[in-house]
């Protein structure tokens, strides 16, 4: 099992005899869920971001990271400048999606506060090196998804904090399509065949009011707080 704490250990433990096995260093808060990738070769990848808040208010970079998970190794570190923000948003909140089908050959991390006032970035997955880039002006917490169609094109979905929801290339990052839900976007979508779901938070001029979206088609219902 991996397990990453706010200070920034991340660990491996067996679960059998519930020792540690490995520590590394992230060198700040870690929210986001580490994501694994075993290979073909039977080499098994764990990859992982940092936020912008315990250790790195000064330096204010969130770091993007490729680890063996068998032996706790760095293969690579990547950084985007990011801000630190006292509510903890700054930085990698949303776990990274590994990329299969059409982009086996990425690793894709979303990360809130940067310069464009967030981001979604694809890595290659061997070297670390930036694909592409796509602006979240709003910002983002919520963890992307990949959809992917029977002939393996890749689509991914980003929701975003001013209530934009995305569909994008998986492989050149481009824009296909914006949905605006009318709400702060902070969980991830899920999706199955052709349907999508996904809910959003509370937005101060929309007070008492919760949205819901399924395959496109906003909903609305009026809840008492």
């Amino acid at each position: 099992a991996f397990v990453a704490d706010k200070y920034g250990a991340l660990r491996c433990v067996d679960t059998t005899t519930m020792k540690t096995l490995w520590v590394f260093d992230t060198g700040d808060n870690t929210d986001a869920t580490p994501a694994l990738d075993l290979t073909a070769d039977g080499s098994l990848s764990l990859y992982t971001g940092t936020g912008v808040f315990n250790r790195s208010r000064k330096a204010g970079n969130a770091v993007m990271r490729k680890i063996d998970a068998l032996t706790g190794e760095e293969i690579w570190k990547t950084e985007i400048k990011a801000k630190y923000d006292k509510s903890e948003r700054g930085g990698i909140k949303a776990s990274p999606i590994v990329g299969q089908h059409q982009i086996s050959d990425l690793v894709i991390f979303t990360v809130n506060m940067t310069e464009e006032g967030g981001a979604i970035i694809a890595l290659n997955k061997q070297t670390g090196q930036e694909v592409w880039k796509m602006p979240l002006p709003g910002g983002a917490i919520s963890s992307p998804v990949a959809v992917y169609a029977q002939d393996g094109k890749a689509r991914i979905v980003q929701g975003s904090l001013d209530g934009k929801l995305y569909l994008l290339d998986g492989l050149t990052g481009q824009a296909l399509s914006t949905l605006d839900l009318g709400g702060a976007i902070e969980g991830s979508p899920a999706v199955y065949n052709d349907i999508l779901v996904i809910g959003t938070a509370s937005n101060p001029e929309l007070a008492g009011e919760v949205f819901a979206s399924t395959a496109g088609r906003p909903s609305k219902e009026t809840t008492k707080r």
